[in-house]
This record gives C-alpha cells, structure tokens and sequence, in this order.
C-alpha cells in the first residue's frame, strides 16, 4: 500500500481519536465511481464509530467531487458487515445501495460487492 501511495495520487483520510490515529479509508476516484479498496480500524478505537464516520465522510467527498457511485467489497460470511454496508450505510447517508455476490476471497470467504448510488 506504501508503494501505491508513492507511485500515484492516494487519497485517503485518517480518523484521530485524542491525537491518536484510529482508523483510515482510501477512495480513489476511477472515471465516475469512487473506489474503496482499503478501510481499517486500529483494534483499540473498534467499535466506537470510526468506520461509519469515515465511510460518511468519504461519501461526502464523492459527492462533492460529483461522482455518480461508491463501490467496495466485503465479506459476505460476516453478517455485521452485510448489516453495515447494506443498511446502516445507506439510510445515513441517503443513498440507493445494490449489491452483488462476486466470487470468493483467496481464503474462500465469499466477496460480496457493494455499489451506492450517490
């Protein structure tokens, strides 16, 4: 991921809790979509909203930039996820969701892909 940052333009944003970083997305802008391929929460601020912010705030930018979706992948075998991105995700951010079985991950959790309209 270093690598990619270095070699191309990566925008990402970084949730801090008291100083500390507690989590960070990347939303790259590919033609008219925003593209997730990385969101993480440091284990110690889990549980605490910092992806739902971040999510938030990356649709925002999307938004702002007039980008038509955002598109991301999950684990579909993680009902929480599925909870998430496919509903909590949508009703706050006010947007349409679809989504779409994908194939599996190279540990054979299934892939579930996830498209908001903005």
């Amino acid at each position: 991921m270093a690598r990619r940052a270095r070699t191309k333009p990566c925008p990402f944003m970084i949730a801090k809790i008291n100083g500390a970083a507690a989590g960070y997305i990347i939303s790259e802008a590919i033609y008219d979509e925003a593209y997730v391929p990385y969101i993480a929460t440091h284990p110690d601020f889990q549980k605490r909203g910092v992806v739902k912010h971040l999510m938030l705030a990356a649709i925002k930018k999307a938004r702002e930039e007039r980008l038509a979706n955002m598109h991301l992948e999950y684990r579909g075998n993680r009902e929480h996820l599925k909870k998430f991105y496919e509903s909590t995700i949508p009703s706050l951010a006010g947007c349409l969701v679809t989504t779409m079985k994908v194939g599996r991950y190279m540990n054979c959790d299934p892939k579930v892909s996830v498209k908001y309209v903005l």
